[in-house]
């Protein structure tokens, strides 16, 4: 596909499909740095413009900032919107990443939008 070879990845899908697993799930550590209102907010993925967009709408606060890349770089996260176009970030990337990451499913569609909303709620703990 593209060429991009699938067979190393194929062959852990079959593996883990005989073992039975047929969903990979990872926790996320997200992390939050405050300067009086200003806020930068981070996590180990390659996030979408629109974690940052969505996550400062949802808080109210202009100075409220999404990041990616903070503690490592895990992989795409796309948002909903992305997801429907496929593609790379949401399913390619996969056939050459899987190696270093473990992974070889992309995320739920839904999963950018709980992680958003994750992130802001807690916002407000901090």
């Amino acid at each position: 596909m593209l060429g991009i070879g699938d067979t190393g990845w194929l062959a852990k899908v079959n593996r883990l499909n005989e073992a039975g697993i047929r969903v990979q799930q990872e926790e996320v550590e997200i992390q939050y740095f405050f300067l009086g209102d200003w806020c930068l907010c981070g996590g180990p993925y390659e996030f979408m413009v629109g974690f940052a967009l969505e996550a400062e709408r949802l808080t109210g606060n202009e100075f409220f900032y999404v990041n990616g890349y903070t503690n490592g770089c895990l992989l795409y996260f796309p948002t909903e919107e992305e997801y429907d176009l496929g593609g790379y970030e949401v399913f390619w990337s996969l056939l050459i990443y899987y190696v270093f990451l473990d992974r070889v499913w992309p995320f739920r569609r839904e999963s950018a939008s709980k992680l958003i909303r994750f992130i802001a709620d807690h916002a407000q703990d901090m």
